[in-house]
């Protein structure tokens, strides 16, 4: 309603001064009638009733005439003050807006550019400049930065007044100059005269009674473009921008302290997932709070069925043991008990022997909560020798399970021995300049899919993996165990290495990157065993036998398996290959022989 005043105004002015125009003309003319109608009879007679009173209409509209005519100022007047209340109501309404887009939401950076350019906008503003105190530095670092294109300002060109938001850091208070050249605060300054600088206003950002920034707008082409009003609504803005970004800093503090809490719960939950020890909690009023897989699948539970329920209901296996009463008295008296022994039975199990350890769960001010129960099956381990120990940490994540178990049942000499091995590396084609195409995260990932194919293959032949080499990997057979057809083994875990990759090719999508390994086999004598030092040692091998495999492999082309002559002395009874042409390795003087792996038809 209030935008429609304007306008309908202009029109009353408009009619009012038509009206008088009108009337005036009317007069005129009535004043002429009278003087032609009166004047045969001026010498004879006195004017009639009739003549008066027309006389008397004319002078009546002559003088209403005036008065309308007097009027017209007053109406500019009027109207002027209409239309400055008109562009104040504008701006209070976009300063409400403004507010109102401030408290739309915490993400504040796209919502600030959002809001300076309708400050821009109202204020006829040339260039709009938000700026944050650094806590560290106490220097101002730009953060919204617009001009009347709503375009976003390179930093190459903040041409601004530096000494005027100084003044306003130092003071804390607005400043309002309507030409910085003629300003005798400003007009010596630098930056005022090199940058040409005009119209400028600068308001302090204030949030808590801490100045935290400033916003300053300006004008370079035009003087005296900004007013008491313009500056009281710039610190209106101000003031709720303060507001806004002190809550968006709150708020990215709770998001980060969120997200650190969830990370930590999430890692604290793998750390409780991962141990292989069974972890029970419980309440102080005896129900299960959790329970990990472990300790789960001692007691033959899951924990669906567990958490929330009365523990002495949840463990009955333990009812014949010491332990449920144990959980009383740490819940009552803080007590605490360290590898306790007991035996039961947990369903399909008997004669379980579990280590038992309770403790209380307390708060930072020392109230006890709940108890925490952590429980160890070593039935097996007391039953397993100290050396098959050994032997299982150190095999079972390199060799097959199959190998694994038949080392506990006859374990290898420890130290190095020469013995006869089948050595296999195997290692991606054209891998460096493809790693230069894609990013480090993605290639990870890449080449971790790739090196599974190696490892499943291997595996599959109950060989061993001796180590990845960046985007290879070197295995070998006969070792630590004796395998008789080890040669036949690492032909065939090459053949499946070269399937795996085919196949997961077929499936690919579109696009997707296609790589492939060059591989070389070889047989001979070499020292296997623990090699390195008392600190830190592998089990590995060494000796020319891994020299020439390394070599092959080098002189392989993407998905091929070329095979030393020893190799292929080995499985020429069940191996398709190519003849290739006598090629000179590194580290021997003579060419060898070398031949491609096609296909095994069947096995020895």
């Amino acid at each position: 309603m209030d935008n429609l005043l304007h306008p309908a105004f202009r029109r009353a002015q408009e009619e009012a001064n038509i009206l008088a125009e009108s009337l005036s003309e009317l007069c005129q003319g009535l004043k002429a009638r009278l003087d032609r109608e009166t004047q045969p009879h001026r010498r004879f007679a006195a004017p009639t009733d009739a003549l008066l009173q027309l006389q008397e209409v004319a002078f009546q509209l002559d003088k209403a005439a005036g008065y309308l005519l007097e009027l017209r100022p007053a109406l500019e007047r009027l109207q002027a003050h209409l239309v400055a209340l008109e562009t104040e109501h504008g701006k209070l309404v976009s300063l409400y807006e403004i507010s109102q887009t401030l408290n739309s939401t915490l993400h504040l950076e796209q919502l600030l550019n959002t809001v300076m350019d309708r400050i821009i906008e109202v204020l006829k503003a040339e260039r709009g400049f938000l700026m944050l105190l650094d806590d560290e530095t106490g220097q101002l670092d730009f953060k919204v930065a617009r001009n009347m294109s709503r375009e976003t300002i390179s930093e190459s060109s903040f041409q601004v007044s530096r000494s005027i938001m100084e003044k306003v850091v130092a003071e804390a208070t607005p400043v309002l100059t309507t030409n910085a050249q003629a300003d005798p605060r400003f007009s010596t300054q630098a930056s005022v005269i090199g940058f040409s600088l005009l119209s400028i206003l600068c308001v302090p950002l204030i949030a808590k009674d801490k100045l935290i920034g400033v916003v300053y707008v300006d004008n370079r082409i035009k003087a005296g473009l900004f007013g008491q009003r313009d500056l009281d609504l710039l610190v209106a803005f101000a003031n709720q921008a303060a507001m806004a970004i002190e809550n968006a800093r709150l708020f990215e503090s709770v998001v980060h302290t969120m997200n650190e809490v969830a990370k930590l719960k999430v890692q604290m939950e793998n750390i409780f997932a991962s141990i292989t020890s069974g972890v029970v909690t419980i309440s102080n009023v005896g129900d299960v709070i959790t329970i990990n897989g472990a300790a789960a699948h001692i007691f033959e539970l899951t924990a669906e069925g567990a958490v929330g329920k009365p523990y002495r209901d949840v463990f009955r296996s333990l009812e014949h043991t010491p332990v449920l009463d144990m959980v009383e008295r740490v819940i009552a008296a803080g007590a605490r008990f360290v590898g306790l022994e007991v035996q039961c039975d947990t369903g399909s199990r008997h004669d379980v022997l579990l280590t038992v350890s309770l403790s209380a769960l307390k708060t930072a001010e020392d109230q006890t909560i709940g108890v925490a129960l952590v429980v160890e099956d070593v039935t097996d381990s007391r039953k397993l020798a100290a050396e098959k120990k050994v032997i299982r940490d150190a095999f079972e994540r390199v060799v097959a399970k199959p190998v694994v178990d038949r080392l506990l049942s006859s374990p290898p000499k420890l130290g190095g021995e020469k013995q006869t091995v089948t050595v296999l590396f195997a290692d991606i084609r054209g891998y460096t300049s493809f790693a230069e195409q894609i990013s480090p995260e993605a290639l990870v990932g890449i080449l971790n899919r790739y090196l599974a194919f190696t490892t499943r293959a291997i595996l599959k032949y109950e060989g061993t993996v001796d180590k990845f080499l960046g985007d290879g990997i070197m295995a070998l057979f006969n070792a630590p165990l004796v395998q008789p057809d080890h040669a036949w083994r690492g032909a065939s875990a090459a053949i499946e290495i070269v399937r795996l990759v085919d196949a997961y090719h077929s499936r690919s999508r579109a696009g997707a990157p296609q790589l492939s390994f060059g591989i070389g086999i070889n047989t001979g004598e070499a020292v296997v065993g623990n090699i390195g030092a008392a600190e830190f040692m592998n089990y590995t091998v060494v000796g020319d036998a891994v020299n020439v495999a390394r070599r092959l492999q080098e002189q392989a082309r993407p998905g091929q398996i070329l095979l030393s002559e020893s190799t292929y002395a080995l499985v020429r009874q069940v191996a398709k290959v190519e003849p290739l042409e006598l090629v000179t390795v590194r580290g021997r003087t003579s060419p060898i022989c070398v031949y491609r792996l096609l296909d095994l038809v069947n096995g020895l």
